[in-house]
């Protein structure tokens, strides 16, 4: 099993269930220390298999689409103002999988969004460009590309010089190389946020989830996740304001950090055999 957040399970049956296959694992890697600790009370005896690693999507390689559509946001160059990067998730614009806000945000998403927005344009003087991180159709709950047009639409007569929205689809590496043109990622997307960092991009997580400061704490980075859960919206816009302000310490220190994560996912992807086509036991 190649890392992944492992539990809680709180579901008596549930549990069961997954001790089951972990026992059963050749090897199981978890992607924080509290995940590696579920893994090996669900075990027991068999806990030796399983390890600590990086998530995979660290080592993704970037590779540029052939071309980019983006609506909005004039002005580039090395004169230009800094441009933000700000992935808006379709599934927590829309209140969750119940629409009833199922995973108890204390600031409703939609204001959170557009107050990151107005904040990074008329308090910091940046550029802020929306990016999709999934892709889906218009009744999708999950369509990050609805939920940022969604944005745009609402926004862009107010901010129609530094405000953008990437348009059409593309693939995972593809929307990795487009986050990597960032100065400043703001995202709440996990994987979209990984893409960020592992381009040593400095970036704000929005977490819904105990999973996202679990995963960063593994690279020294969960200083970098606000919560809306626990946090209002004073407080997240501060610390959006600090990554920005610093993001050229925090760009150096993830140049420092990158090397090491990428070599160590590499060091165990090197360690698992894979068995070839038809031997599977």
């Amino acid at each position: 099993m190649l890392p992944q957040t492992i539990g809680p399970f709180r579901n008596g049956a549930i549990r069961r269930i997954a001790s089951f296959i972990l026992r059963r694992a050749e090897r199981v890697f978890a992607r924080d220390a509290i995940s590696l600790e579920a893994a090996h009370n669900l075990m027991g005896t068999r806990a030796s298999r399983a390890a600590l690693s990086y998530d995979m999507a660290f080592e993704v390689e970037p590779i540029a689409p052939a071309s980019v559509q983006i609506d909005g946001l004039n002005g580039s160059g090395p004169d230009a103002p800094p441009l933000v990067g700000l992935n808006v998730s379709g599934l927590l614009l829309a209140g969750g999988y119940t629409r009833t806000n199922m995973f108890g945000l204390k600031v409703h998403y939609r204001k959170l969004v557009e107050s990151v927005v107005e904040f990074l344009i008329e308090v910091k003087n940046a550029r802020v460009l929306l990016i999709p991180h999934v892709y889906g159709s218009v009744n999708d709950l999950e369509s990050d590309n609805q939920a940022c047009e969604a944005i745009f639409d609402a926004l862009a007569k107010k901010y129609p010089d530094r405000l953008g929205v990437v348009k059409g689809t593309y693939r995972y590496f593809e929307v990795k190389h487009i986050i990597g043109r960032c100065d400043v990622f703001v995202g709440a997307r996990m994987h979209a946020c990984i893409g960020a960092m592992a381009q040593s991009v400095p970036t704000v997580l929005i977490a819904y989830s105990d999973k996202f400061a679990g995963m960063l704490n593994t690279i020294g980075c969960g200083n970098v996740v606000v919560d809306p859960r626990r946090m209002d919206l004073a407080a997240m816009l501060q610390a959006v304001g600090h990554v920005f302000e610093q993001r050229d310490e925090i760009r150096a220190e993830l140049e420092r950090k990158m090397p090491g994560v990428k070599r160590a996912i590499r060091q165990t992807l090197g360690e698992i055999e894979i068995p070839e086509p038809g031997h599977l036991d």
